[in-house]
């Protein structure tokens, strides 16, 4: 088959969340298909992220200059369009991608939602909409309160902006897919008439494996993810605040390692105590995943899947995790993670497995979980047999 790939990024191998997705799916498929990418090069990123070396052509278009940004966003405004969306509108773009569809026939094109903009309507292809985390559906579920006055507002007119182009462009695509069966149901509820199919996140369990040999520290914690993002920073504060006391009245010389990039004031203001460390971007969180005795994700916003819980679990290193950070893996509590709700709870799950109690069986089930559930050649063959049922009913 032949495959055109549409990003606003160029897809990266070391990165998570969207640009490894996208990264890993072009990467297996490329085995038995032929694979395009045309994407946007934002200005402080070079090269194509290897991908040369797994598709036939590579196409990397220039993001609008400042000033074309500024004027995108006022005409997004007047056309009530998303600012997410329209900071990439570009005539000269459009032509480029509408040449490419027109000049050499693909049996699907696969668009990442900010690109859907460039497959004009008359295009009758089969094509696939990579949706991964809804921002609308993010909006409902998250947490609002701290949010001050012109943030409410903000994010209150982005999310009807969002919402009539998520519903608009989700019903002219084949299939909508997104990285968690239980999105695809909430999505169903509010886009009646799409066809939502879940392809989930993977992990490379090969790169993130338990170590060769024992350099576990002792009672130590780790938590990860970008630390800018608004669930991450909450959950490593509300850890703080409200479960790490209780863990250290068991377990004085506890350690917790707080490990994600852009870490913001009040994560950083975290770090002033002595057994905390906020350690801000790192070259390589897989060391910290291997050394920490346990791994805790203490988020509330219940959206996509939380790949640092599948990290963390695919080094054989116990999680500790909320219903809403289980929620896209779906894992029964004690088969490599537990579920706590409460800060009593959770704070009693990590002083457990700091003191190892059931610490090998619970590292073993959880890097078999991640094994059996969750790689990318899973994720992979979903989309593959996806883009053969939309090939097939555009043939009828």
């Amino acid at each position: 088959m032949k495959i055109l790939f549409l990003s606003h990024l160029v897809p990266w191998p070391t990165n998570t969340g969207g640009k490894q997705l996208l990264y890993n799916l072009i990467k297996g498929l490329s085995v038995s298909h032929d694979v395009s990418m045309i994407c946007f090069r934002h200005p402080d990123f070079s090269g194509d992220g290897g991908l040369s070396d797994y598709c036939r052509s590579v196409k990397i278009l220039d993001i609008p200059r400042t000033r074309k940004v500024l004027l995108n966003a006022i005409a997004g405004l007047v056309r009530f369009v998303p600012l997410t969306i329209s900071l990439y509108a570009s005539r000269k773009h459009s032509a480029t991608i509408l040449e490419d569809l027109e000049r050499e026939p693909h049996d699907v094109v696969i668009s990442r939602i900010e690109m859907a903009q460039f497959i004009p309507i008359s295009y009758k292809g089969p094509k696939i909409l990579l949706m991964e985390d809804p921002e609308v559906l993010k909006f409902i579920r998250m947490d609002k309160r701290g949010w001050k006055l012109h943030q409410r507002i903000f994010r209150w007119f982005e999310s009807r902006r969002l919402s009539r182009y998520e519903r608009r462009e989700s019903l002219r695509f084949d299939r909508v897919t997104l990285i968690s069966e239980e999105d695809v149901q909430d999505n169903r509820a509010l886009i009646p008439g799409a066809r939502f199919a879940c392809v989930p996140y993977g992990t490379d369990p090969e790169w993130f494996s338990p170590p060769e040999e024992s350099i576990r520290v002792d009672r130590m914690i780790v938590m990860t993810g970008n630390m800018y993002h608004p669930p991450n920073a909450a959950g490593a504060i509300h850890f703080c605040r409200d479960i790490f006391p209780l863990v250290k009245k068991q377990i004085p010389d506890v350690s917790l390692w707080i490990v994600g990039a852009n870490p913001v004031p009040e994560v950083l203001r975290l770090g002033r105590a002595d057994e905390i460390t906020v350690t801000g971007a790192v070259s390589e969180i897989r060391d910290y995943l291997r050394m920490a005795r346990v791994s805790v994700c203490p988020i509330s916003l219940k959206i996509g899947v939380q790949t640092k819980v599948l990290e963390s679990m695919a080094c054989g290193t116990p999680v500790v995790t909320t219903s809403a950070g289980n929620a896209g893996i779906q894992a029964a509590s004690g088969d490599g993670l537990y579920i706590a709700d409460s800060p009593s709870e959770f704070a009693i799950r990590v002083v457990s497995l700091l003191r190892g109690d059931n610490w090998d069986e619970m590292s073993y089930r959880a890097r078999r979980f991640v094994i059996d559930h969750f790689s990318w050649e899973i994720s992979v063959k979903k989309l593959e047999i996806l883009i053969a049922d939309v090939i097939r009913e555009h043939k009828k």
